[in-house]
């Protein structure tokens, strides 16, 4: 049976490291589509965290949203949907489902701005 490992001496940088995982879990979850109705008996059950403290988590959750979304760059993000486009057009054809390389294609064409006649 393995030992457990002490806590560290220094309780700031352990409480630091807790809570970041903690962020980053309530993130996932609202990634997967919970509502705080459903994260709040979810990590009180995970933690042991009142709703106050989930509360709290759900904000710094959302707060680190922003600041990834802040940090990306646009022309990588326009470039990764034209490959997803792309692929979905590819299998639409691959698998003779037309109507899915059509609307990729349409797509597309609407979120580089070329969707309509020239201006």
């Amino acid at each position: 049976m393995g030992r457990l490992m002490p806590l560290p001496h220094d309780n700031t940088k352990y409480n630091r490291i807790t809570i970041e995982m903690q962020i980053n879990q309530v993130m996932q979850w609202m990634v997967e589509g919970m509502t705080r109705r459903q994260i709040i008996p979810e990590a009180e059950k995970v933690w042991g965290c009142k709703s106050r403290k989930v509360d709290d988590l759900i904000a710094a959750a959302r707060k680190k949203f922003v600041e990834q979304a802040e940090n990306l760059d646009r022309k990588e993000i326009v470039a990764e949907a034209i490959e997803r486009y792309h692929h979905l057009y590819q299998a639409g054809l691959g698998q003779r489902q037309l109507a899915v390389s059509i609307a990729a294609q349409q797509a597309l064409m609407k979120m580089i701005g070329a969707d309509g006649p020239p201006k």
